[in-house]
C-alpha cells in the first residue's frame, strides 16, 4: 500500500476522536507499506461536528499520520517506510489519552518491527515524531500498577530511524511519552545521524515522564551520529513523584552500541529525579556494549547523568533518592568519550550505589570534573578488575566527590592521568550541598596507581573534609605534582593507612614528593611490610611537606618492626628535608619510623624551619641521617628514645640544643663533615665487606647459634627491665640499645625534669593495726589496696615510683609527657583523691586496711635516674620529693585530705576552677626549719569531672544532671558515697 501526499487539520491519514473515556481502542497497522509526504496543516474543516476545546490547540499541528483523542491508540508497523511526513507535533502518532481506570488498560501501543524504516520526517518547531500523553494526577496511589495506563513502545527487527530533522534542523525528540507506566523495548533498532534543533532543550531520541518504567536496550541496538547542541542525552527519564512508590529500571546489554553521539548534558542517559523520595531507580549496562566517541559539551556524564531541581538555600531539601547503577564486564568497551562531568554524573540528594566490575578497559576519557565518576550526593561505590588509562580532566581523574563517598577499589590499575587543577585520581571532600562538612572513605586493595600528573595531589586531593584512605597491597608509583606527588590536603582531617606491602615509590613533586599538607592534619600509618622509597622533591620534603599552621604525622603501626629496619623510609631525596620538611608555625610527628639512606642538601631526614616543631616518639637509631632544626624546634617527646648513632650529623643550627634529651652513645658532630678525598686504593668499607663474606661462608653455623644466644639474652634483659623499671622507661632503654650497658654499670641514665608532681600516700594507723594481725592478712590487704591504686595511677596519667611498707609514692611528668604544669598538678590531685575514696570504700571488707590515709603533694624540679647495676631501681630525687614526704608526715591532724603548698592551690584554681574544695591557709614548717611554706588542704574533689575537663576525649563526662563543679565547702572525713550522692 502507498499513502502519500495527504493533508488534513488532524491526522492526515487517520483521526480517531472518542466522545468519552470508555477506553475504546483504535489501531492503525501498516504492513509492507509506504507512508510518505503527508502533512498536518491548518486547512478548512469538512465536518460540522462540534469540536472539543482540548482538540482545538492541535488543529493544523497534530498527527501527519495518526491522531487519537480519548481513545487508546495502537500503531503497528511491519516492513513499512515512513518518510518525509511533516507536522508540528506527533508527526507519526499524536495520542491524547484521558484517565483510564482499568488495570489492563494500555493508553498507547507502538510496535515497530521487521526492518521498518523512518527517514526524513520532520517535527516543526521542536515537535516529536511520536507524542503520547496521559492525564496525570497531582498525587497517585501507593502502587502505580493500580492505575494501569501502560504505554508500550517496541522497536525491533532492524528497524531504522535515520536522518530526521535535516529540514531547517527544527526537529524535536522522536518519542515523547508522559504517563503512569512505560515499557520500552529497543532490540536491533537503529538510530542514525538524527539532528535535534539547536534551540531545543530536550533529549535526542526519547523523552519519558512516568511514575514507573521498564526500559531495555538489547540485541544490536545502535545509536550513532545523533546530535543536538542543547540536547539532554539520547534518552531522558523524568521520574515523576507525587508520593507514589515508583520503580524505574534501565537495562542495556548484548551488543548495543553508542557511537559518536553529541549532546549538551549527558550523551546516553539523562535521569531527572524531582520530588520522588519513594522512587527506586536501577541502571545496568553489561555485555558487549560499546560506548565510543560520545561527547557532552555543557554538563553531565557521557554515559549517565542524574539531576534534581535546584533547591534554594533555606528551603527544605527533598529526601534522598536511592539509585543503583551497575556496569559489568568482561566485554564492555568504553573508549574516547568526553564530557564536563566524566562518564557518570550524580547530582545532589541522591544515594548512589555504584558497581563497576570487569575485566573492563576504559581509556581516552576527557572531562572537567571527575574523569570516570562525578558525585554531589552520597556515593557508595565498588570497583573491581578495571584497567583505566589516558584520562584528562581538570580535577579528579577517576573520581570527584564533593560531599560524601565510600568507595572500594580491588585489582584496579590506573595509568597516565593528566589533571589540570587537583587530584590526579581522586578529588574528594569539598563542602557538601546541605552539609557543614563532608566525609570520604577510600579503600584500595591490590591496585596500581601510576604515572599521573596534577598540580596538586598526584593521586588524591582533598579539602575541608574528613577522609580515610587505606592502601592494602597497593603500588603507587611515578606520580608527579607540584604539591604532593601522591596526596594534597588543604583542610580537614586525613588518615592514611599503608599495609600488607603497600608502597609509595618514585613519586615526585616540588613540595612533598608524597604528601603536601597545606592545611588541616594528616596521619600516615605504615605497617612493617610497607614503605615509601625513592621519592624525590625538587625543593622541600622528600616524603612529606607540612605547611604553616598544619600538622603531619608519620608513624609505625608496629613499633618493634621499625627497630629491625623492616619498615624503611629510605632513598628519598629533596633539597631540604629528605623525608620531612616542617615549615614555620607547623607541627610534625615522627613516631617509630625507620629512616635510612635519605638525602638532602640540608637535613637528610628532616628539616625544621624556624618556629616549626618536630616531635619524636619511639625513634630507632638514625643511621647516616641528618635532622636539621633550630634548638627550640626539636622536641624528643620520649626522652632518651632518639639514639643518634656514630657519624650522624646535626648541623650548626642545632648548636645549643639541650643534649640531655638525646642519648649519644658514640659522638655527636656539630658541623657538616667534609667530603672525603678521592683515592684509587680499596676503601676500608669494601675490605670489611669482603672479609665478612669469606668468614660467613665458613662460620655460618656458629654465627647462627651465637645470634640465637644473643637474641635470648636480649629477651631476658628486656623481661628483667620490664619487671624492675617502669614500662615506658624500660622500652626506651631497650630500643635505644642502652639496657645492657646500664645493667653492667658502664653507662648512667640521668635526666632533669621540671614541674613534676610528687605524691606520698601513707595509711594512717597502719603500725598499730598490723601489730595484732597475721602477716598473711597484712600482706593481702596491702596487695589489694596497692593493686587498685596501680590501676587508678595509670588511669590518671601518673607513674608509680615505689612502695615502702604502707607508703605509696607516685609522680606525674617524669616520662617527658607534653602536659602543662597545671595539667600535671590536676592529674596528681585527681589520683591522690582517688586514694582517699578507695581507702574508704575498702573499709569493712575482709583483710581491709584502716579507713584513712595521709597525703602530701608537691610540685617542682626533680632529677630522675636509674640506680643499681644487677638490680635496677628508677628513682626520683630532689627537694620536691623531700617536701612531699614531709607534708605527708605532717598531715596527721586531718587524715583523708591532701596537704599541699598554697601556690599550687592558686595554679589549680586558675586552670580548673571549682573542681576541688580547699581548707583555710596555715603556715607549716617543713624539713626542720629549712623551709617555711604556706600550705592548705584539699577536703573534697570531683575526680571524674576534673579528668573530663583535662581530656574530654579520653575521660567520659560524669553521668549527672547536677552542676559538675563543687560550689560548697565539705568538711574532711565525710564518706565519699554520701558526698557524691548529694553533689552529683
Amino acid at each position: 500500500s502507498s499513502v502519500t501526499r495527504n493533508r488534513a487539520t488532524l491526522g492526515a491519514v487517520l483521526a480517531a476522536v472518542a466522545s468519552d473515556q470508555s477506553g475504546k481502542m483504535v489501531t492503525l497497522t501498516a504492513v509492507d507499506s509506504e507512508v510518505s509526504d503527508n502533512e498536518c496543516q491548518d486547512v478548512a474543516l469538512s465536518s460540522t461536528a462540534p469540536i472539543d476545546p482540548k482538540i482545538t490547540v492541535f488543529l493544523g499541528t497534530g498527527g501527519a499520520v495518526f491522531f487519537a483523542y480519548l481513545a487508546r491508540a495502537s500503531l503497528m508497523s511491519s516492513s513499512s517506510r515512513f518518510q518525509r511526513n511533516l507536522s508540528e507535533e506527533g508527526v507519526i502518532l499524536c495520542s491524547l489519552t484521558g484517565s483510564l481506570s482499568e488495570v489492563s488498560d494500555q493508553a498507547a501501543t507502538i510496535s515497530i518491527k521487521h526492518s521498518s524504516y523512518f527517514q526524513g520526517n520532520v517535527g516543526l518547531q521542536g515537535g516529536h515524531l511520536f507524542y503520547v500523553e496521559q492525564d496525570r494526577f497531582d498525587e497517585c496511589a501507593s502502587n502505580v500498577e493500580n492505575h494501569g495506563c501502560l504505554t508500550v513502545v517496541s522497536i525491533t527487527g532492524n528497524s531504522t530511524f535515520e536522518e530526521h530533522g535535516y529540514r531547517n534542523e527544527d526537529q524535536g525528540p522522536f518519542f515523547y511519552v508522559s504517563g503512569y507506566w512505560l515499557h520500552l523495548l529497543l532490540e536491533d533498532a537503529f538510530f542514525l545521524d538524527n539532528i535535534l534543533s539547536p534551540e531545543i532543550d530536550a533529549p535526542l531520541i526519547f523523552d519519558v515522564s512516568a511514575y514507573a518504567s521498564d526500559i531495555h536496550v538489547t540485541g544490536h541496538a545502535t545509536f550513532r551520529g545523533n546530535k543536538g547542541d542543547k540536547a539532554r542525552g539520547l534518552l531522558r527519564l523524568n521520574a515523576l513523584g507525587g508520593g507514589c512508590e515508583g520503580y524505574h529500571s534501565i537495562l542495556v546489554d548484548q551488543e548495543s552500541s553508542f557511537i559518536d553521539n553529541h549532546a549538551a548534558v549527558g550523551t546516553m542517559l539523562f535521569l531527572y529525579l524531582p520530588k520522588c523520595p519513594l522512587n527506586k531507580v536501577g541502571v545496568t549496562i553489561e555485555g558487549k556494549v560499546v560506548v565510543e566517541g560520545n561527547t557532552a559539551s555543557a554538563g553531565g556524564g557521557s554515559i549517565l547523568v542524574m539531576e534534581e531541581p535546584l533547591i534554594h538555600p533555606g528551603s527544605t531539601p527533598y529526601p534522598i533518592t536511592p539509585v543503583n547503577v551497575t556496569l559489568k564486564g568482561p566485554d564492555l568497551r568504553i573508549v574516547n568519550n568526553s564530557s564536563p562531568f566524566g562518564l557518570l554524573s550524580f547530582g545532589p540528594h541522591t544515594a548512589t550505589y555504584l558497581t563497576m566490575t570487569g575485566p573492563m578497559d576504559i581509556s581516552g576519557v576527557t572531562a572537567q570534573v571527575g574523569g570516570i565518576v562525578s558525585s554531589q550526593g552520597y556515593l557508595y561505590g565498588t570497583f573491581e578488575d578495571l584497567s583505566i588509562a589516558s584520562v584528562q580532566a581538570r580535577m579528579g581523574g577517576f573520581l570527584h566527590a564533593s560531599t560524601h563517598c565510600d568507595v572500594t577499589l580491588k585489582n584496579v590499575r590506573m595509568d597516565s592521568f593528566v589533571v589540570e587543577d587537583g587530584g590526579g585520581v581522586f578529588d574528594v571532600g569539598s563542602v557538601g550541598f546541605y552539609d557543614s562538612e563532608s566525609w570520604s572513605s577510600i579503600q584500595l586493595e591490590r591496585c596500581q596507581l601510576g604515572n599521573h600528573e596534577a598540580p596538586a595531589g598526584g593521586v588524591i586531593y582533598t579539602s575541608s573534609s574528613n577522609v580515610n584512605v587505606t592502601f592494602t597491597a597497593t603500588e603507587v608509583f611515578g606520580n608527579q605534582a607540584t604539591k604532593g606527588g601522591v596526596l594534597y590536603v588543604d583542610g580537614g582531617s586525613v588518615h592514611v593507612r599503608m599495609k600488607d606491602g603497600s608502597s609509595f615509590e618514585s613519586n615526585s613533586g616540588s613540595r612533598g614528593a608524597v604528601c603536601h599538607v597545606a592545611g588541616g592534619s594528616v596521619i600516615v600509618d605504615i605497617d612493617e611490610s610497607s614503605s615509601a622509597t625513592s621519592n624525590s622533591a625538587t625543593d622541600y620534603g622528600g616524603v612529606m611537606y607540612v605547611a604553616s599552621h598544619a600538622s603531619g604525622t608519620i608513624r609505625a603501626v608496629d613499633e618493634e618492626a621499625a627497630w629491625f629496619g623492616t619498615m624503611p623510609l629510605h632513598e628519598n631525596s629533596a633539597r631540604k628535608g629528605g623525608v620531612l620538611y616542617v615549615a614555620r608555625d607547623a607541627v610534625a610527628i615522627l613516631d617509630g619510623v625507620c629512616m635510612e639512606s635519605n638525602f638532602a642538601a640540608e637535613g637528610n631526614s628532616s628539616y625544621v624551619d624556624s618556629r616549626g616543631t618536630l616531635l619524636l616518639y619511639h625513634m630507632p637509631p638514625i643511621e647516616r641521617s641528618t635532622i636539621l632544626a633550630p634548638p627550640e624546634s626539636l622536641v624528643c617527646a620520649d626522652p632518651g628514645s632518639l639514639r643518634v648513632a656514630k657519624d650522624s650529623v646535626y648541623s650548626t643550627a642545632c648548636h645549643g640544643y639541650d643534649l640531655k634529651h638525646v642519648v649519644c652513645p658514640d659522638r655527636l658532630s656539630l658541623v657538616h663533615p667534609t667530603e672525603p678525598a678521592s683515592c684509587n686504593t680499596i676503601s676500608v668499607e669494601t675490605l670489611v665487606l669482603v672479609s665478612a663474606i669469606v668468614i660467613a661462608a665458613f662460620a655460618l653455623p656458629a654465627i647462627v647459634l651465637a645470634g640465637w644466644a644473643a637474641l635470648r639474652r636480649m629477651q631476658s634483659q628486656q623481661q628483667l627491665a620490664d619487671i624492675l623499671l617502669p614500662r615506658p622507661i624500660a622500652n626506651q632503654l631497650y630500643r635505644g640499645g642502652l639496657l645492657r650497658e646500664i645493667i653492667n654499670g658502664s653507662r648512667l641514665f640521668v635526666r632533669d625534669q621540671a614541674n613534676v608532681v610528687v605524691m606520698y600516700i601513707d595509711v594512717e594507723g597502719f603500725t598499730s593495726w598490723s601489730s595484732g594481725r597475721e602477716s598473711d592478712e597484712v600482706v593481702e590487704a596491702l596487695k589489694a589496696f596497692f593493686g587498685t591504686l596501680d590501676q587508678e595511677c595509670a588511669r590518671c596519667g601518673c607513674l608509680k615510683i615505689q612502695t615502702v611498707g604502707d607508703c605509696y609514692v607516685a609522680a606525674v611528668g617524669v616520662l617527658g609527657e607534653t602536659f602543662s604544669p597545671a595539667e600535671c598538678l590536676a592529674r596528681g590531685v585527681a589520683f591522690a583523691w582517688r586514694a582517699v575514696e578507695l581507702i574508704q570504700e575498702q573499709s569493712g571488707r575482709r583483710a581491709s586496711l584502716p579507713s584513712a590515709v595521709r597525703i602530701g603533694l608537691s610540685q617542682g624540679h626533680v632529677t630522675t635516674g636509674i640506680i643499681g647495676s644487677g638490680r635496677l631501681q628508677f628513682e626520683v630525687i630532689g627537694d620536691t620529693v623531700n617536701v612531699a614526704a614531709s607534708l605527708e608526715s605532717l598531715n596527721r591532724a586531718q587524715a583523708n585530705t591532701i596537704l599541699l603548698p598554697v601556690a599550687l592551690r592558686r595554679r589549680l584554681e586558675e586552670a580548673y576552677p571549682g573542681y576541688a574544695v580547699f581548707s583555710d591557709t596555715s603556715r607549716i614548717t617543713v624539713l626542720e626549719g629549712l623551709h617555711r611554706l604556706e600550705c592548705c588542704r584539699i577536703t573534697a574533689c570531683n575526680v571524674d569531672g576534673l579528668l573530663h575537663c583535662i581530656d574530654p576525649g579520653s575521660y567520659p563526662r560524669p553521668r549527672t544532671n547536677a552542676p559538675r563543679r563543687i560550689r560548697l565547702g565539705i568538711g574532711a572525713g565525710r564518706r565519699s558515697t554520701s558526698l557524691y550522692g548529694r553533689l552529683y
